[in-house]
């Protein structure tokens, strides 16, 4: 059996040998440090999907919830498989993720531990959990909706609560606000401007993106290639949300009396508080490990009486996250390959006609970086301090792992023109201190399809400016 009634002996037991082979990997490894953190990634992964099942199991006690042992199976394949982690994994750029994850079902396993009785301190619960808490949003900000769980957790359940572990929960309540209140006032002070006033921006969308992450979370395939269709087709996709709505409704009259109305207003709530802060940046198949977590989760105990249900999703979710995992598996190894060779025939290019600093005019997820550069060139981990890039990116609308296509740019020096050539290419700007911004026009998908720039004067005289295109580089200046 995977549980015992001990959850703290069979936890340790479990990963005194992930433990051993954590350190034996870093020690025999350690030449290979590409190698060795993908693998610290798939640890931290595993070590976050065991922990969620033990975190299910206490809160299936703590509500009287009878859930069986095939429900605990499809929840941890369809973790382990999904999507998100397996970007996570091979993405070292977005291991922070698999992270963040970790500490957010230690968060909660912390907190049923103590509501069960099996933390009997709640000085040292309420230390441990602030410090898991700040850690967590250290790492990643996805986790700042945390307190206002706790509240939900206050006020709905009280019944579940002893008074004495309430007062210790409100006042972790206080502390954690704190923290959340405190850091998201230094982003904004500091960085996270433009992104918040993105989201406001946009706020009209955040429906269909919370509608469209939740399909691409669960159903890749083709659930990225459907949410791709409706963002090309706004209107259509907001008469079916209305449709969708109003079955709903429908649905949840006619069968009244078997509705628990408080049930459902609560899923509500909280599926709208599990969005923040990630509902302030784009939808795509990344940056989901929390909602992945929380929505199976919440699958579970939803539907614990609908064991054929449930059989179903999780089945036809594995299949599904599996197909698109080779997918992606595939463009990334395509998406190596383009980098390697935009390295190469720039290094190839500067030895013969470039100045010393070459300044990049747009870029997507593939083009040369400094630290690409430095490593393709010299087989070596560095920074080329002598490119420079621009913060005016071109996406694919399909993936953010596809490499945006059909870009012209029209040079005007000192003024940059960057066109779209299709629907599915789409230009943003990553930082508004990057460039002078003169005019950009809006398509029906999302960012712009035309933008007219001036690129910023730390560019000096001594600097050629470049792009790819796809083959070649071409020098404008």
């Amino acid at each position: 059996m995977i549980f015992s009634n001990n959850p703290n002996e069979k936890f340790f037991l479990f990963f005194r040998p992930i433990t051993y082979l954590y350190f034996y990997t870093i020690y025999h490894m350690a030449h290979n440090n590409a190698v060795v953190m993908k693998l610290m990634s798939l640890v931290v992964h595993i070590c976050s999907t065991t922990i969620l099942l033990f975190t299910i199991k206490e809160y299936s006690e703590l509500f009287k919830i009878r859930t069986s042992c095939i429900m605990f199976i499809l929840l941890g394949i369809f973790v382990s498989f999904n999507l998100d982690a397996f970007i996570s994994v091979l993405w070292i750029s977005n291991s922070n993720e698999l992270l963040s994850g970790l500490l957010y079902v230690s968060i909660f396993y912390l907190i049923v531990l103590f509501l069960n009785n099996k933390i009997a301190s709640s000085l040292i619960f309420g230390i441990l959990l602030n410090i898991l808490f700040l850690i967590s949003i250290l790492i990643k900000q996805n986790s700042a909706h945390l307190p206002l769980l706790l509240l939900i957790l206050l006020f709905f359940f009280k019944d579940k609560i002893e008074p004495g572990k309430r007062k210790t929960l409100l006042a972790s309540f206080i502390g954690l606000s704190i923290i959340v209140v405190t850091f998201i006032l230094l982003n904004i002070l500091f960085y996270y401007q433009s992104h918040i006033i993105n989201g406001l921006e946009n706020i009209y969308k955040k429906p269909f993106a919370i509608i469209g992450t939740l399909m691409i979370s669960f159903f890749p395939f083709p659930g990225k290639n459907i949410y791709s269709y409706f963002i090309l087709h706004k209107l259509f996709a907001g008469v079916l949300l209305f449709i969708l709505l109003g079955v709903v409704i429908w649905f949840i009259k006619t069968k009244n009396k078997i509705t628990n109305y408080k049930n459902v207003f609560i899923y509500i709530i909280i599926t709208i508080l599990i969005y923040f802060p990630r509902i302030l940046a784009q939808s795509g198949e990344r940056l989901n490990i929390i909602q992945i977590v929380f929505f199976s989760s919440m699958l579970i105990f939803i539907f614990y009486e609908k064991r054929v249900f449930i059989l179903i999703v999780f089945s036809f979710a594995v299949l599904s996250n599996i197909i698109e995992s080779q997918n992606v598996l595939a463009t990334i190894q395509n998406g190596y390959r383009y980098t390697r060779n935009a390295d190469m025939a720039l290094h190839e290019m500067r030895n013969n006609q470039l100045k010393e600093k070459v300044y990049v005019l747009w870029r997507n997820v593939w083009t040369t970086t400094p630290y690409s550069y430095y490593f393709n060139t010299r087989n070596d981990f560095g920074n080329d301090t002598t490119i420079i890039l621009s913060e005016i990116a071109a996406f694919n609308i399909r993936s953010w792992l596809d490499y945006a296509r059909d870009v012209k740019i029209i040079s005007a020096y000192p003024n940059y023109r960057l066109v779209t050539a299709n629907n599915h290419t789409y230009f943003n700007i990553t930082n508004q201190s990057s460039a002078q911004i003169i005019a950009k026009k809006g398509n029906d998908t999302r960012g712009y399809s035309e933008i007219l720039f001036k690129t910023n004067n730390i560019v000096g005289e001594d600097v050629n400016y470049v792009y790819y295109n796809d083959s070649a580089w071409v020098k404008l200046r």
